[in-house]
């Protein structure tokens, strides 16, 4: 309640805020807003009616010796506060202008350095301060010790205290701890939405903190004002989990490094608590591990996750989310029925499902418990589009890609060779990326910064004759209208195991019973059918040359033409329909292939 805003629910962070403003702030930091509505009436300024809204906190501002005023005799309460003159009033406020050496404005600037007061803001001394800046300074200066007057007979010296304003002026507690619960956990917690634990004490706070150390202000409701994790880069150790034992962790396979465990140490594996490390396989699961004093691991917080989905369709209105896993397989999440809670974290920041969108990465665990069946996501939205300069390894023999001279390593996943994602399947080695050198490129990356996706237009080499079966028919199915328009197609299970969709555009030749014909405008016929085998080419472009009717899918069929492998049998039976259409009206003409579950 320090900055108030204004009546539209703005705050204006790059606006100016005026001297009278800055005293109002500087009052309430020191709890006396209610001694200062008492205080309103005639102010030693004259430029400061007794009517002014702000008379009162004026009046207490100068008889704490917190502003001077001009030699006027005036204190221009709308003028904009200049950054020098906003921290000279915080250092008054805090009692360290007693340890100021140096005249004004020089001395007070070095002082607020010294205090920490200006952290994290770049600014010029003389300039008119903005508000957000201003509400940085306040901020910092809550938690900073006053320095506190002391008597030794008749003699006065003054001293860093240990009292803040948070403490002593505005009647908040301070505490420090481990985050050891929060409501978005696998199991029961027993927290509201809007709460965490810290070393079991509810708060009503909530943030992705599991695990970590932190210090925080809250009030006589445990209502968090602030919290601020304490754990910096030389308190963590982060890695993956090679093997474990009572009492510690392996690190590093090769030298067999450790980590022990501190006593009472905190143990998290999949947003679930751990009593010690056999409740759960923590093998191969990644870790950030918050350190003691003596190396010891205090906090343990392990993430072990199932797979990742590149995100090619999602249905905010029924939950559902379609992806491609790593072995390019389709994969669906339907979070309102499969699961009795769902976490999305986007960016680090908790979201829901309309925070997944096509072509993120989704990075997902899932978790089934006597509480229930859950699904932690996490969604990067992160992709780079360049020339593809070079494809090279390195020495822990990892496919380098160069775009645009920048170096991304590529992790586990897939490659499409069109930009519009239709074709799909994951790289074997190095050799994979070789077609695209020369070409644009996306790489979509992943929680690591390694390359999930590469997708880019690839000219497709020569090709045999692709075999499939017809798995669906867009004008049987679909009932379009004569007008419609979007294509006719057919989509066609491959002797690769993939879908695949083919459109229907002008001038393809089609063989079958009767005989070889070219088509260019849609007429009834009933040419190619649900479980009709197809045999097909591509052009140089990609495009279908041919299309012809092998006959219909049985095993006899199989057996004769050889074309089949016995297996997709079993593997087409789901894509069968309950019944044999009769295919009418089909514009065929020339096809081009797309893969289906985009």
């Amino acid at each position: 309640g320090l900055l108030k805003g204004y009546e539209d629910g703005t705050f204006k962070p790059a606006g100016t805020i005026t001297r009278a403003e800055v005293c109002a702030v500087a009052i309430r930091a020191f709890g006396l807003e209610a001694a200062a509505e008492q205080a309103a009436g005639t102010t030693v300024f004259s430029d400061v009616p007794a009517t002014h809204w702000a008379a009162g906190y004026v009046n207490i501002a100068a008889d704490m010796g917190l502003i001077k005023g001009y030699p006027d005799g005036t204190f221009k309460p709308e003028a904009p506060v200049r950054y020098d003159e906003a921290l000279t009033i915080i250092i008054r406020l805090l009692r360290h202008d007693h340890a100021v050496t140096g005249s004004w404005p020089v001395g007070y600037l070095v002082k607020a350095y010294e205090m920490g007061l200006p952290t994290g803001v770049t600014f010029t001394p003389d300039v008119p301060a903005s508000r957000g800046d201003v509400a940085i300074f306040f901020h910092n200066a809550l938690t900073i010790p006053m320095m506190e007057q002391i008597w030794s007979g008749a003699l006065e010296t003054w001293a860093v205290g240990e009292d803040t304003l948070l403490d002593s002026k505005l009647g908040y507690t301070y505490g420090d701890g481990y985050v050891t619960a929060l409501p978005a956990m696998f199991e029961d917690t027993g927290l509201d939405s809007d709460e965490i634990a810290i070393d079991g004490v509810d708060a009503d706070f909530s943030l992705d903190l599991l695990g970590m150390p932190v210090e925080f202000w809250y009030d006589g409701y445990n209502n968090i004002i602030s919290l601020e994790v304490t754990a910096g880069e030389d308190d963590l150790a982060t890695g993956v989990v090679y093997g474990t034992d009572t009492d510690y962790i392996v690190v590093n396979p090769v030298t067999g490094a450790k980590l022990g465990l501190a006593d009472g140490a905190a143990l998290f594996y999949n947003n679930q608590t751990a009593t010690d490390l056999s409740t759960f396989d923590f093998t191969d699961a990644e870790f950030v591990a918050v350190l003691d004093s003596e190396g010891d691991i205090a906090s343990l917080i392990a993430t072990e996750w199932d797979d990742s989905i590149f995100v090619t369709k999602t249905r905010e209105a029924y939950y559902k989310v379609y992806g491609r896993g790593e072995a390019a397989d389709l994969q669906k999440f339907d979070l309102d029925d499969e699961y009795d809670a769902y976490v999305v974290c986007k960016d680090g920041v908790p979201g829901d499902i309309e925070d997944i969108a096509l072509e993120d990465v989704v990075h997902y665990y899932e978790v089934s418990n006597i509480d229930g069946d859950f699904v932690w996501m996490q969604v990067v939205s992160e992709s780079v589009s360049g020339e593809l300069d070079e494809v090279a390894t390195d020495a822990y023999e990892d496919i380098i890609l160069d775009v645009d001279g920048e170096e991304y390593v590529v992790g586990a996943g897939t490659y499409s060779t069109d930009s519009n994602l239709y074709s799909w399947d994951v790289h074997e080695d190095e050799t994979t990326f070789l077609p695209f050198i020369g070409e644009e490129v996306t790489l979509y990356l992943d929680k690591d910064g390694c390359v999930r996706h590469v997708a880019g237009d690839v000219e497709p080499a020569a090709a045999d004759a692709f075999v499939g079966v017809v798995s669906y028919d867009f004008y049987t199915f679909s009932t379009p209208d004569p007008t419609d328009v979007e294509p006719y197609y057919l989509k066609v299970f491959t002797t690769e195991g993939k879908t695949v969709k083919l459109e229907l555009t002008d001038e393809l030749e089609c063989t079958g019973p009767w005989g070889s014909d070219v088509y260019d405008v849609p007429i009834d016929g009933t040419w190619f059918d649900v479980r009709d085998i197809v045999e097909y080419t591509l052009d140089s472009d990609g495009y279908l040359a041919s299309l012809e009717l092998l006959g219909e899918f049985s095993m006899d069929t199989v057996a004769r033409r050889n074309a089949l492998p016995p297996d997709l049998v079993q593997r087409v039976l789901p894509h069968r329909h309950g019944r044999r259409p009769v295919v009418g009206r089909h514009g065929l003409g020339r096809l081009r292939e797309l893969h289906l579950d985009r």
